[in-house]
């Protein structure tokens, strides 16, 4: 017991070690749609909701909980997601590290592997990523659930089968890759317990294991059909199934290799869609493949850890091998569970040394080591968005998206210079991008060069004529123009009520634009059309603090001075650091 516990504190230790440093980076890419952008997280109160809704086109219910649970405790402190990220990466690696102890009777290739896999660089895209962090939660309830199963059959206590069935349905709720566990569990039954398909010799660990089949049934019923909720996409990335399938043949084989030299690591991998049977990459990578599952099958009885950790690969692997399509083809988030695999086999391999404990250990110390470094490395390049895409452009030089985000991060820190050439660069690698010219148009307009800020905008909108925010801005460079040029004033404020009015068309719950559109009354002085669309979009999105203040605007030109102050006072709560809303409050104190 005391070696055990000992063993769980250096897996802690390495865990916390390998990402102290990531707590000062900032919110980054997704971060800021899922966390500070993310309205519904900002109240409890809508947790029932999350049951029957989708979250960006994604039905993880308890994961969205654990947003709103940790926005009531930290709000828009970073310091909170990254403790939430390390706690859940934590837990996972003792989970690793528990489940190994009851495959092996070895002493030290269970914390080795569990070592390894809390301090290795490929999961710095959900552990040192604050959206990827609450990702773990699911992962965490699958290895626990994997765990219990495992005490169960050891054990033959029911308690232990019980939870982990609720532990999976749980898992479910919080994310796709929960429907790996029950053949995880098939693979544990054959590969440890000898399950055949003999029923008769087999009846009692069929029906156990058909159990988690019938709750994975049960549940894509209740989500495909009870409540209507599919696939996040229904359009494979390379246009078709089949150029999708020979493409994933050679991802397969990039997968392996970075499980096992996570060099270089990066936001966006640059994956030729290959087209034929014949490509050699794609037959060298399915020759790789085949090697590697005829070792797992040809020694499952003799190299039991090396046979089960090759078909957890393979398993984990499954939810991301676009059978069913997902949005990217390759990701490096994508490995956190397979990469539990490379873990075992490198432990497996530097115990294999016969009489060598002394190298064994020495090995050991130079994988954990060297991969400890290079994530803490890594975890630098996730400081802020600006150091994240610079580093993803190093590596990716030839994808429109990664451009069109470099020029985002420029525009944000106001180097617009930078900025403009970046999305010039994203719209000539793909001239369909719409959030490169949206970009391009922000860029035009901080700059008010109007007339291309237009263009700009329109062709966003022709790229994608749902692009509710480029209709919305379409309609603020109309209103800006209205200000800079007053001969005009007319012209552009109708163009630009007729653009937030499509905006509000397109996608009516979208607050800003009522807001927007509030402020073109406001100026042509309709003042009652003003108050009733600011009021709805604080309807819509009660921390709006410009609705607020400009509600606060309006009454004091209706000199009621009450209502005025009450919506200064709400603006200045919702954004304290803002100097302007703090003087109106000091005014009418």
């Amino acid at each position: 017991m005391q070696q055990k516990l000992f063993f769980i504190l250096i897996v802690t230790l390495f865990s916390a070690v390998t990402y102290a440093n990531s707590f000062t980076n900032d919110f980054v890419w997704d971060d800021k749609k899922f966390i500070q952008e993310n309205i519904g997280i900002r109240s409890l109160n809508n947790i029932p909701v999350f049951f029957f809704d989708t979250t960006d086109g994604l039905y993880r219910p308890l994961r969205t909980t654990l947003y709103a649970f940790t926005y009531s405790v930290w709000g828009d402190n970073k310091f909170g997601y990254h403790l939430n990220s390390l706690l859940w990466h934590t837990l996972n690696s003792i989970l690793v590290l528990l489940i190994l102890t009851r495959l092996t009777s070895h002493k030290f290739i269970p914390v080795v592997a569990a070592s390894i896999f809390a301090v290795h660089p490929i999961h710095t895209e959900r552990v040192t990523n604050m959206t990827g962090g609450f990702d773990l939660l699911g992962i965490a309830l699958i290895l626990l659930s994997f765990y219990l199963y495992i005490l169960y059959r050891q054990n033959q206590k029911k308690g232990y089968l019980i939870v982990s069935v609720m532990s999976f349905i749980a898992a479910l709720f919080s994310s796709e890759e929960a429907f790996i566990l029950p053949p995880l569990l098939l693979l544990y039954e054959i590969v440890f317990n000898n399950l055949t398909f003999d029923f008769e010799k087999h009846k009692k660990q069929i029906y156990r294991l058909a159990s988690f089949f019938a709750v994975t049934a049960i549940f894509v019923y209740f989500r495909f059909i009870v409540i209507g909720l599919g696939a996040r996409t229904n359009e494979y990335v390379t246009g078709s199934f089949f150029t999708t399938f020979l493409t994933m043949i050679k991802i397969v084989f990039y997968y392996f290799y970075l499980i096992f030299i996570p060099y270089p690591l990066t936001l966006y991998r640059e994956i030729k869609t290959s087209t034929s049977l014949f490509d050699p990459m794609v037959i060298f990578s399915l020759l790789v493949i085949l090697a590697v599952s005829f070792i797992a099958i040809k020694y499952y009885k003799r190299n039991k850890l090396l046979a089960f950790s090759i078909g957890w690969f393979f398993i984990t692997f499954l939810p991301f091998s676009n059978i069913l399509p997902l949005q990217t083809l390759m990701a490096d988030r994508y490995l956190y569970l397979p990469s539990v695999s490379s873990a075992i086999l490198f432990s497996y391999f530097f115990f294999k040394i016969p009489k060598k404990k002394t190298v064994s250990l020495l090995l050991s110390v130079a994988v954990i080591t060297s991969f400890l470094f290079i994530t803490i490395d890594r975890n630098a390049d996730w400081k802020n968005d600006l150091t994240l895409w610079e580093e993803t452009s190093k590596t990716s030089s030839k994808t429109s998206v990664v451009w069109s985000n470099l020029g985002f991060a420029y525009e944000q820190n106001n180097r617009l210079v930078d900025s403009k050439s970046a999305l010039s660069t994203a719209v000539s690698l793909d001239p369909l991008n719409e959030k490169a010219h949206y970009n391009l148009g922000i860029v035009y307009m901080k700059q008010k060069n109007y007339g291309k800020a237009t263009d700009a905008f329109i062709s966003a909108i022709n790229n994608n004529p749902s692009y509710v925010k480029a209709y919305d801005s379409l309609g603020l460079t109309y209103y800006y123009a209205s200000l800079e040029i007053p001969e005009q004033r007319d012209f552009f404020s109708d163009q630009a009520k007729q653009s937030f009015e499509k905006a509000i068309i397109v996608e009516p719950r979208y607050y800003k634009s009522y807001s927007d559109l509030g402020i073109v009354y406001a100026q042509q002085g309709n003042l009652t059309v003003a108050i009733s669309l600011f009021e709805r979009s604080i309807q819509l999105n009660p921390w709006n603090h410009e609705a607020y203040y400009n509600l606060g605007i309006i009454y004091e030109a209706l000199e009621e001075t009450t209502k005025a102050r009450q919506n200064f006072l709400t603006a200045s709560s919702l954004q304290p650091e803002n100097n302007v809303y703090t003087q109106k409050v000091k005014q009418y104190s």
